[in-house]
């Protein structure tokens, strides 16, 4: 018989709920099976949830998890795009200045674009 849960009234998307995690989705508690299907705790049913659906974490804990899991992903992107310019830096002596300032705009935008990825996981 499941366990009844306090809610913690903060929100992830599921994407970003990590397997075996409770939680409350539309008023139902479930336990994510897979990274698309979670399965209801009170009819063993399971159901296909949107990457980007919100859910309701019954466990504090994975909150903590999923926080800090995306805060150093954040930090080892920048740590590489701070890498990569500085590579970028150093090939400027030998080439255009044309060619390095569009290069730097593309790796820019794939930085932002990368950032805001995991921002959305959240």
């Amino acid at each position: 018989m499941p366990s009844k849960s306090k809610s913690l009234a903060t929100t992830i998307k599921f994407l970003s709920l990590p397997i075996g995690e409770r939680f409350r989705w539309q008023g139902v508690v479930y336990m994510k099976t897979s990274p698309l299907i979670a399965r209801d705790e009170a009819s063993n049913k399971t159901q296909l949830i949107q990457r980007a659906a919100l859910v309701e974490p019954l466990d504090a804990q994975a909150i903590e998890r999923t926080t800090q899991a995306t805060n150093a992903n954040q930090a080892v992107l920048e740590g590489y795009h701070r890498v990569v310019l500085t590579g970028l830096d150093n090939l400027a002596a030998d080439t255009p200045a044309q060619k390095i300032t569009e290069l730097r705009k593309k790796l820019d935008a794939a930085y932002r674009h990368a950032s805001k990825q995991l921002e959305m996981k959240k």
